[in-house]
C-alpha cells in the first residue's frame, strides 16, 4: 500500500514489550533493569520510555520481531517445554501526510500475543512457575471481565484493574477495530481449555466499536520530523546565499583593484622622467605592492571563510539526508505488476465483494422473515396435521431448552473447576506465607520484627511491599553470625529459650 500511494511521506516505527509478573520490560532492551511505567495522556495509555525503531521494510519489523522474541520469558511445564510466562505486545505505529501538507494521519497496529490459562493441576507448577501462572490467570480474568462489561454495555469498564487491560484499552473499547484468534487443541485432554478458550471468543465478538479517522494528532514524529527538514533547509539556503555574497564582494574587489592599479600605471607613463618624478615613480611602487599584499591576505580570509561556510553546509546537507532517508516515501519502488489500473481493480474487487456480502445478510434476513410469517399465516387442513406440526415446534422447543441447559450446567462446571483451582493456589500462598511467618516469628529479634511491621507499606498500584525508611542494614554491612553459649550443648534461638523459661 506505502509503495503504490503516490506524494506521500510514511514514518513506520515498531515497538515490543512483555507484561510479565505485572511488570513491563523492553524486549528491545534486554539489558535495562528498570521496569517501563504506564502513563495516561489525552491520546490514551501510553509507555514514555518505550523503544522504538524505525523500520522502512517488512524485513526490517520481522527482524525487530525476532529480536524481541529472543527475550520473552520461557520456562518449563508438564504440558509445554518452552511455555510462554508473560503477555507480549508488538506495537506497529504508522503516520502518514501528503508531501507539502502539514495535515498528518496516524494509525497503531497492537498485535498482542496471550499466555494461555493455566490450571495448576495439569502443568505442575511449583514455586516461581505458581506465581507466574497467578499472574497470567488474574490479567486473562480481568481481561474476560472488561469483554463482558464492554458486550453487555456496562456503565463501568473495569480497565484498571490489571497493566494488560489498561495497555487494551484502545483496543477493545477505543477508537479501533478489535480481531481475536483464538488457539484451540483437537484432543480430548484439552477439552476444558478449547472450551473456555471458545468462550472467551465468542464474549469478545459482542463487542461493537466505531473506529474514526485519527487526522492531524498533536504528538506525532512525523510532523517533528517535517518541521526539523524545514529548518535544516532554511540554514542551507542562507549559507548558500552567504557563499554566493562572499564569492560577488570578492569578485567586486578584485575589479575594482586591478582598475586602480591600470589607471595609476597610465598616469605615470612618460618619456623623460626627472629624479623627482623616478621617487615619486619607486613611492608609487610601493604603494602598488602593499595593495597587493593587503588584497592577498583579504584573499586568504575570504577563502578561510568560505571553506567554513562549505564544510558548515555539508554537515547541515548530510543531517537532512539522515532526516529524510528516515521518511518511507510512496510512489517508489514499484513493480511493473502494480499499475494504477491494477490498483483500481482491486479496489472495484473488493468494492463487489463488499457489496455481496451486504446482499447475502439481506437475503439471511429475508427468509428469516418469510419463515416466520409462514408460520403465523399458517392454516391447518385437518385436527392431525395441527398436532403434529405443533408436536414438531414442541421438540425444537425441548431441543433448544436442552441445549441451554447443557450449555448452563457447563458453565457451572467450568465456575466450580476455576474455583478448585483458585483455592488450591490460594492454599499454596498461604503456605509459603505461614512458613515466612514461622521464619521470622523463630529467628527474626522481636524489636526488628516490630520495626519491619510498622515500616512496611503496600503499594497498591505496583501490588508490592516497600520498607518505608532505612531500618535494614546496608547491602555491604555483613551481619556476623552469633556466637554460641558456652555452657550449652548447641546453639538456640530467642524461642527455644523462652519457652525453656
Amino acid at each position: 500500500h506505502i509503495n503504490r500511494a503516490q506524494n506521500m511521506n510514511f514514518l513506520v516505527a515498531a515497538s515490543y514489550l512483555e507484561i510479565y509478573m505485572e511488570e513491563l520490560r523492553d524486549l528491545l532492551k534486554p539489558n535495562s533493569t528498570t521496569s517501563l511505567e504506564l502513563r495516561e495522556r489525552d491520546g490514551g495509555v501510553v509507555v514514555p520510555n518505550l523503544h522504538s525503531v524505525l523500520c522502512k521494510s517488512v524485513d526490517d519489523m520481522l527482524n525487530v520481531m525476532h529480536q524481541g522474541n529472543k527475550n520473552r520469558t520461557v520456562g518449563f511445564t508438564n504440558m509445554n517445554e518452552h511455555s510462554s510466562r508473560s503477555h507480549a505486545i508488538f506495537l506497529i505505529k504508522i503516520e502518514m501526510c501528503e508531501a507539502g501538507s502539514t495535515l498528518v494521519k496516524v494509525g497503531k497496529l497492537n498485535l498482542i500475543d496471550l499466555a494461555g490459562s493455566e490450571r495448576q493441576s495439569k502443568t505442575g507448577a511449583t514455586a516461581e512457575r505458581l506465581k507466574e501462572a497467578s499472574k497470567i490467570n488474574r490479567a486473562l480474568s480481568s481481561l474476560g471481565n472488561v469483554i463482558s462489561a464492554l458486550a453487555e454495555k456496562s456503565p463501568h469498564i473495569p480497565y484498571r484493574d490489571s497493566k494488560l487491560t489498561r495497555l487494551l484499552q484502545d483496543s477493545l473499547g477505543g477508537n479501533s477495530k478489535t480481531i481475536m484468534i483464538a488457539n484451540i487443541g483437537p484432543s480430548e485432554y484439552n477439552y476444558n481449555e478449547t472450551l473456555t478458550t471458545l468462550r472467551y471468543a465468542h464474549r469478545a465478538k459482542a463487542i461493537e466499536n466505531k473506529p474514526v479517522k485519527n487526522e492531524d494528532p498533536q504528538d506525532t514524529k512525523l510532523r517533528e520530523y517535517q518541521k526539523e527538514i524545514a529548518e535544516l533547509r532554511k540554514l542551507i539556503s542562507e549559507r548558500q546565499k552567504r557563499e554566493k555574497s562572499v564569492h560577488r564582494e570578492k569578485k567586486s574587489k578584485k575589479r575594482a583593484t586591478v582598475a586602480r592599479v591600470k589607471r595609476e600605471s597610465n598616469l605615470l607613463q612618460s618619456d623623460e622622467k626627472s629624479d623627482s618624478e623616478v621617487e615619486e615613480d619607486d613611492e608609487d611602487n610601493d604603494c602598488e605592492k602593499e595593495n597587493e599584499q593587503d588584497f592577498n591576505e583579504l584573499d586568504a580570509k575570504a577563502k578561510e571563510e568560505l571553506m567554513k561556510e562549505r564544510e558548515a553546509t555539508a554537515l547541515l546537507a548530510a543531517k537532512l539526508q539522515e532526516l529524510e532517508g528516515a521518511l518511507v516515501k510512496g510512489g517508489k519502488n514499484i513493480l511493473d505488476t502494480y499499475t494504477e489500473r491494477q490498483f483500481e481493480l482491486e479496489k472495484k474487487l473488493s468494492e463487489i465483494a463488499e457489496r455481496k456480502k451486504r446482499e447475502i445478510e439481506m437475503q439471511q434476513q429475508l427468509e428469516l422473515q418469510e419463515e416466520s410469517t409462514m408460520e403465523i399465516r399458517e392454516t391447518f387442513t385437518s385436527l392431525q396435521q395441527e398436532v403434529e406440526l405443533k408436536t414438531r415446534k414442541l421438540k425444537k422447543c425441548y431441543a433448544k431448552c436442552m441445549a441451554l441447559k447443557q450449555e448452563l450446567q457447563d458453565t457451572r462446571d467450568e465456575h466450580n473447576r476455576d474455583r478448585r483451582e483458585l483455592e488450591m493456589t490460594q492454599n499454596e500462598l498461604i503456605k509459603e506465607l505461614k512458613r515466612l511467618l514461622l521464619i521470622i516469628d523463630n529467628f527474626v529479634p522481636a524489636e526488628v520484627k516490630s520495626r519491619l511491621y510498622t515500616q512496611a507499606k503496600y503499594d497498591d498500584e505496583a501490588e508490592e511491599w516497600f520498607l518505608n525508611g532505612n531500618m535494614m542494614l546496608s547491602s555491604h554491612q555483613v551481619v556476623s553470625r552469633p556466637v554460641a553459649d558456652p555452657s550449652r550443648r548447641r546453639p538456640m534461638s530467642e524461642y527455644a529459650l523462652h519457652m525453656i523459661k
